[in-house]
């Protein structure tokens, strides 16, 4: 049967299995951060929930690959590097231990530390799930029709399951580079990362944020020498120059070496003649200069985003059309052309942050079960916030200068630096920025904020309700943050905008303002009024 399959390329046939749940009301597929939220948002309508889950371990890459280890290396790099920081530790001893400190970090600690923190998460989701009598079903699932999943618990063990409906939340796996695929030992991807010791030296392939955060986490040790290809001239194109000039010379004041406008064209293993150790040479090429290079390190590191993942689930056995590995979905999320098939998170075309994936499988759940069960999945979240974490901390939420330019949107930017807030003063970090965008006429409504430097994420949360709202920035103005925190320096920035600042603006760069009206100024408000329209927030 299943070579008869492969010699007509047919669809190779599911195993049918004698084991059979119970039925269930809701069958959730992938147990990652928007599988759990589904999963815990059909409990709570009272619905018969199971958790499918192949690799036997819950939370997803979230956990074991993704944001919260990630973050968790950040976080530890981020306070060896303020230990080893002369200009920091300066202030209250004395400078030349700080390079002392650097001989006695325990890499194999950091990484026992950061599978720790995955490990303490998921024996909390565990805890939940299980109170909230929600079963969970270990196993690669596969589609054997509409209605029914098998799901293959090794060994010749087959379940088949049941469903009034099924929510796909299989999440994504990282990208290959299409010439130099990994091996997981010499040339890894992020999966792979944090089940290594960490490296000497180790070169990153992609500059998008995935490959600049891990950039920053190795420079901070101090010890591990990092090189990251870039193709494009400027790290971060698609945001505002300021913030990518910022973080450009974060890293290579780090001594993180960028190779801007540059492109790898080899990638081979060689041996150290010293140590006969196995190492990694890329060779790259300036596409400007046309200089090219080749360097030695210990390891490779391929950041070029990532993929849905969906294989194996037997969409073949549906009518589902796939299309570059992208499920065809409605504005409802499900999966064309059937009713009760939802896919959600990663899996889909939607925002990829673990923020999004949990919003859209909450959707999707109302929209099954909900008091409004026809309102759309929203594919633009204007007020979801993204944080990326570099030499220093980043947040952003709603647009940024250049995507107002793009829409013909008026606007008005005010942008206040870290090194005049009496929070960066006191602790002394003064790198960083805060800046605000609103809308250039009466209303001055927000459009945007960016922040980077220390707590940058809990300062753009402000704007949050503002921007949800299409609110001006005199409601933001209402605002009292306590007196030193890093939020004085957003509320600064609205009265800045609406010239009340405690400080005359553009007598230097502390304290900027500048505004910018497109050619045909009522087109760029008819604009946003369609952006905010079609917008519609979350229940």
């Amino acid at each position: 049967m299943w070579r008869t399959a492969l010699r007509f390329d047919r669809p190779i046939p599911v195993l049918r299995s004698v084991n059979k749940y119970p039925h269930f009301d809701v069958c959730v597929i992938g147990a990652g951060p928007a599988g759990i939220a589904g999963a815990m948002r059909a409990v709570s309508f009272g619905k018969k929930v199971c958790l499918v889950e192949s690799s036997h371990r819950l939370g997803g890459t979230d956990l074991w690959g993704g944001t919260l280890p990630s973050k968790t290396l950040w976080e530890i790099s981020k306070s060896i590097s303020h230990m080893t920081s002369p200009t920091l530790t300066g202030r209250f001893m004395d400078p030349s231990l700080s390079e002392k400190v650097k001989g006695h970090v325990d890499h194999t600690k950091i990484m026992d530390a950061v599978r720790e923190t995955s490990e303490v998460r998921e024996r909390q989701i565990n805890q939940f799930i299980k109170a909230a009598g929600i079963e969970v079903i270990n196993g690669k699932a596969t589609f054997e029709n509409e209605r029914e999943i098998d799901v293959y618990a090794g060994k010749g063990e087959y379940n088949t399951i049941s469903s009034d409906y099924f929510l796909i939340a299989t999440g994504s796996v990282p990208r290959e580079h299409p010439l130099y695929p990994c091996d997981h030992k010499l040339i890894c991807n992020s999966n792979d990362i944090f089940k290594m010791p960490l490296p000497k030296s180790i070169v990153i392939i992609g500059a998008g944020p995935m490959g600049c955060e891990f950039a920053a986490m190795f420079a901070n040790m101090g010890t591990i020498k990092v090189f990251l290809v870039d193709k494009d001239e400027r790290i971060l194109p698609r945001e505002d120059e300021d913030l990518s000039d910022a973080v450009y010379n974060g890293l290579v004041a780090r001594g993180v070496t960028v190779h801007r406008f540059s492109q790898l064209f080899d990638m081979d293993y060689v041996e150290d003649p010293v140590t006969k150790q196995t190492m990694i040479q890329y060779s790259i090429q300036n596409m400007k200069t046309g200089k090219a290079e080749s360097i030695t390190v210990e390891r490779a590191l391929v950041t070029m985003g990532r993929r849905p993942y969906n294989e194996g689930l037997g969409l073949e056995n549906l009518k589902v059309h796939v299309k570059d590995g992208v499920i065809d979905a409605d504005n409802l999320n499900r999966c064309k052309p059937y009713k009760h098939i939802y896919c959600v998170g990663d899996a889909t075309k939607d925002m990829k942050t673990v923020s999004a994936a949990q919003v859209s499988a909450r959707h999707a759940i109302n929209s099954m079960y909900g008091a409004s069960p026809m309102r759309q999945i929203p594919r633009f979240i204007p007020n979801m916030t993204v944080g990326w974490f570099f030499d220093e901390e980043v947040a952003a939420i709603g647009m940024n200068e250049s995507q107002c330019q793009e829409r013909h949107i008026g606007y008005i930017v005010a942008k206040q630096e870290y090194t005049h807030l009496s929070r960066g003063i006191i602790t002394g970090q003064t790198k960083g920025f805060v800046k605000l965008i609103v809308t250039n006429d009466r209303e001055k409504r927000v459009l945007g904020v960016r922040a980077m430097g220390m707590h940058a994420g809990s300062i753009v949360e402000l704007a949050s309700l503002a921007i949800r709202n299409g609110s001006s920035a005199y409601e933001l103005l209402k605002l009292n943050p306590a007196y030193p925190s890093v939020a004085v320096g957003l509320v600064e920035c609205v009265r800045l905008v609406l010239g009340r600042a405690s400080r005359q603006s553009n007598q230097g760069d502390e304290a900027v303002v500048k505004s910018w009206v497109p050619d045909h100024f009522s087109r760029g408000r008819a604009f946003f009024e369609e952006v905010k329209k079609s917008t519609e927030p979350e229940e």
